[in-house]
């Protein structure tokens, strides 16, 4: 696709509305809401003219209700099978169940819909280092006047295909995370509100998962899906842990995450020793603001009309990703078995506009620059620059 085809695409693509979903009642206590996604992205590689069209996402799915206690949701990537097919049972607000096959907790821009999302791709420590969805049970809730959040369940897997082929799957995994607002449990029983500090929300979470023996382990791409940290040969268990903060106070937002991981490699060296493990963290964060305030832009996203000047959103973002063993590798040769290998690190800083044009239609468009370092040989590689991406968002 040339360069200038692109923007005729965007506005087809823009014209093409669908109509609100509206829920379908099958009796008093059942209901169920279909839902649709269509994500297409614009975007020019780095140090290249040529423009290239893809299909993000094409979803469809429902979500619903057979009684008050019992929710359920299902949603299916037309090209890629079933993403969500879970149930939700609700004895309280403070204990809940979900079983069948959803995200697993940890990161909280990985369990940020897509739609909610401030930018076009999520942060790569985000993608890179956070579990997929798979099959399992998880108990979750909110107490303390929903001040305090929590989810912790076992799951089959830990959701994440990151080695050059197919892993097993069976890789039993734990998670919980711990959502806590500070300042909205401080306030519990006063009339006084400390205006603004009450959004402030952090989270911690971990997840541990039995690995299998293979070259399985974390691996970095870049935004452009080009490889620059190949995984290796691990065995044992893997680690993860984070934590975050999500902050929006009138019409700016901040969002902050770090994540780090471990992979162990038991009996992986080439004598059959075990090696340091595989270590990956990363951190990002991203600030937001809703030019026309956060109560006009939450307008625009309640309307079917076009919204226009309350619908923009200005972004920004800084984040960092790296990949390597604890400790100082030199100029080691890398091979898959290397007991020490040299970091390998990726910058990225991203630029955005956020439309939302109504409730239905929604264009982004991101300015990405990413740089790799290699730090034994402090090497940057050329045509590092700003690649342009633009997304037409159409959901209901």
């Amino acid at each position: 696709m040339t360069r200038g085809t692109a923007p005729a695409v965007v506005l087809m693509l823009a014209a093409g509305m669908p109509v609100a979903a509206q829920s379908i009642a099958i009796s008093d206590d059942v209901r169920i809401t279909p839902t649709a996604r269509l994500d297409t992205d614009v975007r020019r590689a780095k140090g290249s003219d040529d423009v290239g069209l893809d299909v993000a996402r094409r979803r469809i799915g429902a979500t619903g209700a057979i009684s008050s206690h019992v929710e359920f949701e299902i949603e299916r990537e037309i090209d890629d099978g079933w993403r969500d097919a879970f149930v939700n049972v609700r004895a309280t607000r403070a204990v809940q169940v979900r079983a069948g096959h959803f995200k697993v907790p940890f990161s909280r821009e990985q369990l940020t819909g897509a739609g909610a999302l401030d930018f076009i791709d999520r942060s790569r420590a985000a993608d890179l280092l956070s579990p997929g969805r798979s099959a399992g049970v998880a108990v979750h809730g909110r107490v303390a006047g929903r001040a305090v959040g929590y989810e912790a369940g076992g799951f089959v897997s830990d959701g994440t295909r990151t080695g050059l082929v197919p892993g097993s799957w069976s890789e039993p995994t734990v998670a919980g995370r711990v959502t806590l607002k500070p300042f909205g449990l401080a306030r519990r029983g006063s009339t006084r509100r400390a205006k603004g500090w009450t959004d402030v929300e952090l989270g911690i979470a971990a997840v541990t998962t039995s690995l299998d023996e293979g070259r399985e382990s974390f691996r970095g791409r870049l935004a452009s899906k080009d490889m620059f940290f190949a995984p290796v040969f691990v065995n044992g268990r893997r680690l993860r842990v984070g934590g975050d903060l999500d902050w929006r106070p009138g019409p700016f937002g901040v969002r902050a995450e770090f994540l780090r991981a471990d992979d162990a490699r038991q009996h992986q060296g080439l004598a059959g020793e075990t090696l340091p493990p595989i270590r990956a963290y990363g951190w990002s964060m991203a600030g937001v603001w809703a030019v026309a305030g956060r109560k006009a832009h939450a307008r625009a996203n309640d309307t079917v009309a076009i919204a226009g000047f309350p619908g923009l959103e200005l972004t920004l973002r800084t984040e960092a990703v790296a990949f390597g063993t604890p400790g100082d590798a030199g100029a080691q040769v890398w091979t898959p078995r290397a007991a020490l290998l040299s970091t390998s690190a990726e910058r990225v800083w991203t630029a955005g506009v956020n439309w939302t044009v109504n409730r239905l239609v929604r264009l982004q468009a991101n300015a990405v620059h990413e740089t790799v370092v290699n730090r034994s040989r402090g090497a940057v590689p050329p045509r590092a620059g700003w690649s342009p991406v633009v997304r037409v968002q159409i959901a209901n």
